[in-house]
């Protein structure tokens, strides 16, 4: 998926930074499938702060909103 593609992914989560306070939203892409799960951790765009957690086989990626 391009970078245009996901930063316009209806499908995203929204989110508020705990730290910055800025609004951010994110998504999970890559293979899904059981078994072998790994921590992926949900990220500030703007400041790197942590903003939660999932167990996915996955990759968590976030984007900026507006501007």
């Amino acid at each position: 998926m391009s970078i245009y593609n996901h930063m316009q992914n209806p499908s995203a989560n929204k989110a508020t930074c705990g730290k910055c306070k800025k609004p951010f939203t994110w998504s999970i892409h890559g293979d899904h499938y059981p078994g072998n799960k790994m921590t992926e951790y949900i990220e500030c765009p703007y400041c790197g702060e942590q903003n939660g957690s999932m167990r996915t086989s996955g990759s968590i990626y976030s984007s900026k909103v507006g501007n």
